[in-house]
């Protein structure tokens, strides 16, 4: 009866390159498989994420009907202005990453830090600062 396994490659046989092109064509073909479906997943991930953030938006601009007309047109874009409020800069960029209390005198002054993603690639570190509530650089 023969043996139920056999090695790959007997001890005296060697590797062809023909054995390796197979191969590589083998593992080419594995990873952009698993690149795509990653890739769909990533994309089925970002629209349930877009759509949750769509939907904070407009459950804040439905909430507060007298909101200035300018804020209420940035926050739908996902953009901030000049004299947000703290709660109307979350509505349009969610919480931050991080909240800092500054020093200051008489008035209440905090930075917000924020990471935003421009590409797959690209970030960038955004700096808020409120005073007394209200966004005045970034």
């Amino acid at each position: 009866m023969p043996p139920i396994y056999k090695p790959a490659l007997a001890a005296d046989e060697r590797i062809t390159p023909a054995d390796l092109a197979i191969f590589a064509v083998i593992a080419g073909a594995a990873f952009l498989v698993i690149t795509y479906v990653l890739a769909g997943r990533d994309r089925r991930y970002d629209k349930v994420v877009d759509q949750v953030v769509e939907d904070r938006r407009m459950h804040y601009i439905e909430q507060h009907p007298k909101l200035d007309p300018d804020h209420k047109e940035a926050i739908l874009r996902g953009d901030i202005l000049e004299n947000m409020t703290t709660e109307e800069v979350i509505a349009s960029w969610g919480q931050p990453r991080r909240k800092e209390v500054l020093d200051s005198v008489g008035r209440v002054r905090e930075q917000w830090v924020y990471y935003r993603q421009h590409s797959e690639y690209s970030f960038s570190t955004y700096y808020l600062i409120f005073v007394n509530g209200y966004l005045k650089k970034w």
